[in-house]
């Protein structure tokens, strides 16, 4: 078997610097609210930290411990919290696009948000179940002998 070990940690390790960066953008944008992004922007924030958050925290901790089980279950707290995101952004829209006279970006970016909720959705699920069949097949082993290659 293929050992990934080297590529996992800079992998996880990269996931980690680019959640920080995105937090640490969003953090000063809390009121910013000029052209097409409305007050509610702040609305949406709190999901996305979360988001991030969860990126960095499981990132870092996917650096040093990555047996198959525990990765499945890290990806999907990752899927749920990009879903919770997903939903809250879609719920609240904070842009209106029809201050610039572009109205049917609105709709575009509503249809967009839907599909995406729907592959996260999809995403959820299908890491779920990959967490509990690792799970109940193997044990949780913090060997990787049972790693699947893709």
């Amino acid at each position: 078997m293929k050992n990934t070990r080297t590529g996992d940690f800079y992998g996880s390790v990269a996931g980690c610097i680019v959640a920080m960066i995105l937090f640490n953008i969003a953090l000063p944008l809390r009121h910013w609210t000029f052209g097409v992004i409305l007050p509610s922007w702040a609305d949406v924030l709190w999901a996305m930290n979360v988001s991030f958050l969860t990126q960095i925290a499981g990132n870092l901790i996917l650096a040093s411990y990555r047996p198959p089980w525990f990765h499945e279950l890290i990806q999907t707290l990752f899927t749920a919290t990009g879903l919770l995101g997903n939903i809250v952004f879609y719920v609240v829209f904070p842009l209106d696009f029809a201050v610039v006279g572009v109205y049917w970006l609105n709709t575009l970016l509503r249809v967009i948000m839907i599909v995406a909720i729907g592959v996260s959705a999809i995403s959820l699920v299908i890491h779920l179940v990959r967490f509990i069949a690792m799970s109940v097949q193997n044990g949780f082993t913090t060997t990787e002998e049972f790693r699947q290659e893709p």
